[in-house]
């Protein structure tokens, strides 16, 4: 079990192998069997009521503690971040993506109550905070790290141009931000969040409030637009206001 977005690992789906073997990008074995999910947009409450005993191998909770154990294993201490990708010319890629497998990371911590889960989880977000954002709260899409920590450059991989904010990874930087703050209690979660949050409100000007698939494409009638995007940047502001208590984030 890992999470997956063809072709690489650690990108935005919930994936268990029906079949034992050997997936993309991680070295170990990943013995489970399996059902296909996208994760991020699942809440994690719903995650442990997966069934798998049907398939009379494993537990809900034993699958979740096998894929934090792998995204674990892709984490760097040096770096601080779970690496995502294994191709390009990058040296060690972090894509914004990453913070929603943190909401794992936490369940397997609360599952299990093992620190690691929830150290890894903690300083991913905060490496990220450190370098993913501008000074006005959009985010790159990749970041590239050297082996010392330090950052080898900054892109923006699937949107307009590297400077670009791509609609979908500002969705993922809120709904990952608003999740560390609920799984954490730590307010420099929710500040974070709740600039991101605020960003979006300021940026996102179509009528039916689906952005275009990049905030710096050109507006226009062919423009490509991102329902997804707009489905979760929805879900993160509907749990914001109930955490803030402020009603902006839910009208």
């Amino acid at each position: 079990m890992i999470f997956h977005r063809s072709p690489c690992v650690c990108q935005g789906k919930l994936l268990i192998f029906i079949i034992t073997g050997q997936a993309s990008g991680i070295k170990q074995q990943v013995q489970v069997h399996h059902i296909v999910y996208d994760n991020g947009e699942i809440p994690p409450s719903e995650v442990p009521r997966t069934n798998t005993s049907y398939l009379g191998i494993k537990t809900s909770a034993q699958i979740i503690k096998e894929t934090a154990d792998n995204l674990c294993g892709r984490f760097n201490d040096t770096i601080g971040c779970i690496r995502s990708w294994d191709f390009g010319d990058w040296n060690y890629p972090v894509i914004i993506d990453n913070i929603m497998n943190l909401d794992l990371l936490f369940k397997a911590y609360n599952l299990t109550a093992n620190n690691r889960y929830n150290e890894v989880a903690i300083k991913h977000a905060k490496t990220t905070m450190k370098n993913h954002f501008r000074p006005d709260y959009t985010c790159y899409h990749v970041v590239s790290y050297n082996n010392d920590g330090t950052v080898e450059y900054k892109r923006t991989h699937q949107g307009k141009h590297d400077e670009s904010s791509w609609a979908r990874g500002q969705a993922w930087a809120v709904y990952g931000y608003t999740s560390c703050f609920r799984e954490t209690k730590d307010s420099i979660f929710l500040n974070h969040a709740e600039h991101i949050a605020n960003m979006i409100i300021r940026r996102v000007k179509t009528e039916d409030l689906i952005p275009l698939w990049d905030y710096n494409a050109i507006q226009s009638p062919e423009t490509p637009r991102d329902a997804s995007a707009a489905a979760v940047t929805a879900s993160a502001l509907i749990e914001l206001s109930t955490l803030t208590q402020n009603n902006k984030y839910f009208t």
